[in-house]
């Protein structure tokens, strides 16, 4: 049965341990340089390389997977924004997102003067308002997730997985995503679904 509530993944550490995913920044299709330009390409390989860089040099990355996760940032990168995919009405229920390896998910948000609110999922990053786009998939073991910030402030949130065999969610650690770009986290280890809540605006920029 699939967990829709903050009681499993929100739980003190002493109940269950915080494992650490790895992240890292992605810039937005809309901000990569213009194809057919060598310069370009080169500019576009140092920008991606130095975001990798600024997530590992933040405490984000786990060191034995390094070059896997930074082969999926770079091919991350290269995609851009990933499309929306129907079917996943449910996803989201008492304020909590739920994701699987496969899945791709747009969230539509309203923002005012006191934040953002996430108000369900949609089919189309054409709907009105801000529309997040979510993507996990699974290469080998590895497991990775990727999130959009279409917000002109950087967003943090909160997260938790539930990993086969196990019915309750733990608690992990996710990073800021920066304004305008995707961060991808990455989890050496098989997971069966992420939970993403408590969307915000963040100013701290660290991963936790």
């Amino acid at each position: 049965m699939l967990l829709r509530s903050l009681e499993g993944f929100m739980s003190s550490a002493s109940a269950n341990k915080t494992l650490k995913p790895d992240c890292r920044g992605v810039p937005r299709e809309d901000r990569m340089p213009p194809r057919g330009s060598r310069l370009a390409n080169r500019s576009a390989a140092l920008n991606a390389a130095w975001l990798v860089f600024v997530a590992v040099a933040a405490g984000c990355a786990t060191t034995s997977r390094e070059e896997t996760a930074g082969n999926a940032a770079i091919s991350a990168y290269k995609a851009g924004v990933p499309s929306c995919e129907s079917g996943h009405a449910d996803s989201f229920t008492d304020g909590v997102v739920a994701i699987r390896p496969g899945e791709t998910i747009c969230l539509a948000f309203q923002e005012d003067a006191s934040g953002i609110t996430l108000t369900g999922v949609v089919e189309s990053t054409s709907d009105v308002g801000a529309i997040m786009v979510l993507k996990a998939w699974s290469e080998g073991s590895d497991v990775f997730l990727t999130v959009q910030n279409p917000f002109s402030k950087d967003i943090k949130y909160r997260a938790g997985m539930r990993l086969p065999g196990e019915e309750r969610a733990r608690k992990t650690s996710s990073c800021p995503v920066r304004s305008g770009i995707m961060t991808l986290e990455h989890w050496p280890h098989p997971i069966d679904e992420i939970l993403l809540t408590d969307f915000h605006f963040d100013t701290k920029r660290i991963c936790e």
